[in-house]
């Protein structure tokens, strides 16, 4: 007999197969994996995995929110030295600028009018990145809370220009100017502090408090501040406390540690052939206060770009910054040191005279200079990093990088990634984590715009350039050699089904000459981007470490947390609608008096997005700390297997002396027919196997403490097959002045 099929049986097979087509292509699109029939265990090297690309501007408030999707960019970033788990960061913020007054409280604003100028935002997220809330720094002009109203920033106009950094304790620190913008206005430079409480009570949702924020110099008529960094130090042996007071928190006696700062001085306005010098001024109490700027560089010259590190070995800082091309001089990174802990600074010196990659602003092009980024390794060894042209395939720009041993003698730059194909490489970010350099950039080797000299619009093909970012390591020494770089972004797919062929094609890009700003005549797309440590800084504890010393330090060791943050600007979000920029309607604001233009929302739509930088496994504790009193504690470990091969992991817990910790509640198990789920079990360790892109959540059970109920202790994680094996610990109590100030009879909990 035959089989005959029906249209409807058809139909169903056609359906099926294709409904098997989309599942495939979302495994592809989400990061999961596509060998789920067999688990692979060999995998060829600790190679760095980048996560999802995570959109950090989230909410709908009109503050707490950015609900007209206007632009955000320049992110700096850093990592909270109380839970690694908690990300602060903050960004130049346009969100203000569409806002009308029917919106919201937002007096001094006629009836439907743009309510603001730009300011900076404020984006925290408590679980590693995965998600993100957003608001403005205190002091914006429709800032109506007392606390913003009693900042010295309330009354500027706008804001821009942050750098975030981490201190010990949980303390944040986020530098950035205001001014007024207008000929000649007024212009401060300034560090606003917050503090990580890192657990809260029960309907709080946000540990991270705003503390205060102080004016460090202020421009004068004719005199532009601009463009500050800023870096934090190890606190120093005896060096004492200082006392934070939180909001709602008793007073915490931190390690006292210094904060620096340095900046450009323009003379003048900021046309061509002007001056400006290089400022700067430190704290020696954690941000409290702050002594006198001090002049480091002359004034012959535009010096603009200041970068800091500050050197994990003995202390020394070091500030390096770009002097473009004037009077005779050529374009050159300069370099100062100060061996005394900021009192006073060397003369500067050249570290590279070079052909720099700067691009101006156009109606076809954003503007980018070759500005420099610095870190310091345990040894000493300085590293200095620019944008070079010459380097790659058709003189196209290089990331260039030179080091030194002593701040004032140089090795020849030489590029960090000199691919075979054409492509610029610009704004990179460099820091120094876990005895290992790593570094971000903006690379153009796959731009949809084709090869070109510079990176404007329409390129050689007629279509926009496009970038990526990038991330590379390398171990340190005065000839560093980077290993083979991964691309951090990741963009959606979609799947086309017309015509005979079934094709997945990239939906999403980030085009970043696209005219956002000026009306709709000009783009802009931040000078930089940033990469930072997770954490920063380490608490030492002498009875788990035998190297430690029961203070804080810089996290520079081998085995020290090696995960990495970056942060970047994007505009995979924006909507070119029509491609006329200059016609633009925010979403809300259609009104009898104004009229929409149809298809234009989301013409602004520039965001800031992150994602972390790991070797393939990722660790935590979304409440690390809790007293050890009263009765038995329970602190929630994860192991995420970021990879497509599968994982044996080791978890072992190690505590001081007398301190009573399990991964079972009771031990030995009183089950008479209890088998273990895993690998292997123990008392104080397990082995487990994690699948591919999966992860595994354990309980440490601990007993009070009596010895010390504030005690540290942690749980190590190590990779027991493959090569490059991972090791890093999850730090429990990882700072006994947090654990402190932890309620006793009150539930707690992290947001997540």
């Amino acid at each position: 007999t035959q089989k005959v099929i029906r249209k409807g049986d058809n139909m169903s097979i056609r359906r099926l197969s294709f409904y098997l087509f989309l599942m495939l292509l979302a495994v592809v699109v989400i990061g999961f994996p596509v060998k789920l029939q067999f688990v692979n265990t060999q995998q060829t090297g600790q190679d760095l995995i980048a996560g999802r690309n995570v959109n950090m501007v989230a909410g709908t408030g009109c503050i707490d929110g950015d609900p007209y999707l206007q632009r955000q960019n320049e992110p700096s970033m850093a990592v909270s030295t109380r839970n690694p788990l908690h990300l602060f960061a903050g960004a130049n913020d346009y969100r203000m600028v569409d806002m009308p007054e029917s919106e919201g409280p937002l007096p001094g604003a006629p009836e439907g009018a743009a309510a603001g100028d730009a300011w900076l935002g404020l984006f925290k997220s408590f679980n590693g990145g995965e998600s993100w809330i957003s608001t403005l720094l205190p002091g914006h002009l429709k800032d109506t809370s007392t606390t913003g109203r009693s900042s010295p920033l309330y009354g500027f106009a706008a804001a821009s220009d942050p750098t975030v950094r981490a201190g010990t304790n949980g303390l944040f620190y986020y530098s950035g100017i205001a001014f007024d913008r207008v000929t000649h206005g007024r212009s401060v430079i300034f560090v606003a502090r917050f503090i990580d409480n890192n657990v809260t009570k029960i309907g709080d949702v946000d540990p991270i408090k705003y503390l205060d924020a102080t004016i460090i110099d202020q421009g004068t008529s004719g005199q532009f501040a601009d463009k500050p960094w800023i870096a934090v130090a190890a606190p120093m042996n005896g060096s004492g406390t200082i006392p934070i007071y939180a909001p709602d928190t008793p007073v915490q006696n931190v390690a006292r540690h210094n904060v620096y700062i340095a900046y450009s001085v323009f003379l003048g306005s900021l046309s061509g052939g002007d001056q400006s010098k290089i400022m700067f001024a430190r704290s020696t109490n954690c941000g409290m206060t702050w002594q006198s700027p001090i002049k480091i560089s002359e004034s012959q010259h535009i010096n603009q770009g200041t970068t800091i590190a500050v050197s994990p070995k003995d202390g020394k800082i070091y500030i390096a910054w770009r002097r473009f091309a004037s009077q005779g001089e050529p374009s050159a990174i300069m370099l100062s040191q100060s061996r005394d802990f900021g009192y006073s600074f060397t003369k500067p010196v050249t570290v590279a005279t070079l052909t720099a990659f700067d691009q101006y602003t156009t109606a076809d092009s954003f503007r980018t200079y070759a500005f420099p980024t610095i870190a310091v390794d345990r040894d000493g060894v300085v590293y200095v990093a620019w944008s070079e042209r010459g380097w790659g395939s058709g003189e196209d720009a290089r990331i260039a990088i030179s080091t030194s041993g002593d701040g004032i003698n140089w090795t020849a730059p030489r590029p960090v990634d000199n691919h075979a194909g054409r492509g610029h490489q610009i704004m990179p970010s460099l820091t120094y984590t876990a005895g290992r350099l790593m570094m971000t950039w903006y690379d153009t080797r796959k731009s949809e715009g084709g090869e070109d000299s510079d990176i404007s619009d329409p390129g050689p093909s007629g279509k926009p350039h496009t970038l990526d970012v990038w991330v590379a390591q390398a171990q340190p020494s005065m000839n560093p050699t980077f290993s083979n770089s991964t691309k951090v972004s990741k963009y959606l797919h979609w799947m086309e089904t017309d015509g005979p062929d079934v094709k997945i094609v990239q939906k999403e890009s980030n085009r970043p000459n696209y005219c956002l700003f000026d009306g709709g005549q000009q783009p802009f797309f931040g000078d930089y981007i940033d990469i930072t440590a997770a954490p920063m800084f380490l608490f030492d504890v002498p009875d788990l470490d035998n190297q430690g010393n029961g203070f804080w330090r810089f996290n520079q060791k081998d085995s020290d947390p090696a995960t990495t943050f970056v942060g970047w600007t994007d505009n995979r979000d924006v909507n070119p609608g029509n491609g006329v920029w200059t016609d633009y309607t925010p979403p809300s604001a259609c009104s009898s008096s104004t009229p929409c233009v149809a298809g234009t929302t989301g013409k602004r739509n520039q965001n800031i997005y992150s994602s972390h930088i790991t070797q393939g496994i990722m660790i935590g504790s979304p409440v690390n700390t809790k007293p050890l009193v009263n009765y038995k504690r329970t602190f929630l470990v994860f192991v995420r297997n970021l990879t497509e091969y599968a994982k044996q992991i080791q978890l072992t817990i190690q505590t001081p002396d007398g301190m009573q910790a399990s991964f079972w509640e009771s031990w030995p198990p009183v089950e008479e027919d209890w088998e273990c789920p895993f690998l292997n079990c123990a008392d104080r360790e397990v082995k487990v196997e994690i699948a591919p892109y999966s992860s595994i959540t354990l309980a440490v059970f601990v007993h009070p403490y009596a010895a010390n109920p504030y005690a540290t202790f942690r749980v190590k994680v190590e990779e027991t097959d493959g090569p490059g094996s991972f090791m890093d610990y999850i730090v429990l109590n990882p700072d006994p002045v947090n654990t402190e100030i932890v309620p006793v009879a009150e539930e707690v909990h992290t947001p997540s």
